[in-house]
């Protein structure tokens, strides 16, 4: 795998400590089988084999697409110096599961922006204790000093998941704040009636975001790009987390503004069309345990698609996209562009234009480029 100026890159991967203790301890006796996506639609019920299998096929999934995220993000300098100058880094993770996107977190931290003077303080929040358990067994292997509150909690609806949350985090702020593959599982599950009890969950994790992160801090929202009804194409997961969440960014009570993609960020107010608009990056996991996925008759590399949007405070969002230029098209799925403001398809961009497509999802130019 090459980067966009031809060097040599590491492909995505677990570091190969973390990824032996994964699967030669906490799976060294599993004899279940792998999970596909219908099987993660609900993971509150999910077993102790059923959390194994998940931990084995989609942690992976998570620790690279957060890893990735976050080094793309710590390679800008103004997001870089800002956490630099911290002295304690505070973490939210809402449907943390076992703790892919958290550990994925926790290592870019380490490599970008770490020191021996620095508090982790993270809040974990999910409803299922099985797989609370093997994350705080993995943080406590890899990252001791990391102070972790869990909360074990089962929401019934968005506005007891409103509640709930106002009382676990109380008056706590936080520098970054996670919410990886969770509202899809509400949305996804025996549809439609859970869809119907938690109505606008995208709007409400982000209002929730708003309140509680610093104010420069980034708050991380990401999730799969399946339909939640076969039969509607504006159920499309992207679709729905677009329509919930773009109404309110133009409220004046909102200090929130998106930061990525490219194309939220600068074509917002002449955007008309953004429930239809879908959104898709697609990463590649690589393992080194290959034998492992063989006997099971699985690939030991997968690709994965999700889509993710990351806001800051108007304030630290200014400065950070002050240092790009913007551009008339973004690349936003591998079929799908923003020229201006208007969603487009690859015939559709005006003759001359293609040689100035921008991806939408990357910071840094320079970064290791995941296929759109």
């Amino acid at each position: 795998m090459k980067n966009i100026i031809g060097h040599k890159v590491n492909p995505p991967s677990l570091p190969e400590k973390l990824e032996d203790f994964i699967f030669n301890d906490l799976l060294k006796d599993f004899q279940g089988k792998l999970p596909d996506y219908k099987d993660v639609r609900d993971t509150l019920k999910e077993d102790e084999t059923e959390v194994k299998g998940y931990l084995a096929k989609y942690f992976p999934r998570s620790f690279v697409e957060a890893k990735e995220i976050c080094k793309d993000l710590f390679n800008a300098k103004i997001i870089n110096e800002t956490f630099k100058d911290k002295k304690d880094i505070n973490i939210l993770d809402i449907g943390s599961g076992s703790g892919g996107n958290l550990m994925g977190l926790l290592y870019c931290l380490k490599d970008k922006i770490f020191d021996n003077k620095k508090n982790v303080w993270i809040v974990s929040i999910d409803g299922n204790k099985l797989a609370l358990k093997y994350q705080e067994r993995m943080i406590k292997e890899f990252f001791p000093y990391v102070l972790l509150r869990q909360e074990k909690r089962i929401f019934k609806g968005s506005e007891d998941f409103r509640d709930e949350m106002n009382k676990i985090v109380s008056s706590n702020r936080f520098d970054v704040i996670m919410c990886f593959q969770f509202v899809n599982e509400f949305y996804r599950k025996d549809f439609p009636s859970p869809y119907l009890n938690f109505p606008s969950l995208y709007f409400y994790v982000t209002k929730l975001a708003d309140k509680y992160l610093e104010k420069d801090g980034l708050f991380i929202l990401s999730d799969v790009t399946e339909k939640i009804d076969e039969n509607d194409d504006k159920s499309f997961i992207p679709k729905l987390m677009n329509y919930e969440i773009f109404p309110i960014m133009g409220q004046p009570e909102m200090d929130l503004k998106c930061v990525i993609p490219f194309s939220c960020a600068f074509w917002y107010e002449k955007c008309s069309d953004y429930d239809n608009c879908f959104q898709q990056k697609i990463f590649n996991v690589y393992y080194k345990n290959e034998g492992w996925f063989r006997d099971r008759g699985e690939e030991a590399k997968k690709m994965f698609k999700f889509v993710y949007k990351i806001f800051a405070h108007k304030n630290l969002a200014g400065k950070i996209l002050s240092q790009f230029e913007k551009k008339d098209i973004y690349k936003v799925s591998k079929r799908n562009f923003c020229y201006k403001g208007g969603r487009k398809s690859e015939r559709d961009i005006p003759s001359g234009k293609q040689q100035n497509i921008a991806d939408a999802f990357t910071l840094s130019s320079l970064n290791e480029q995941n296929e759109i």
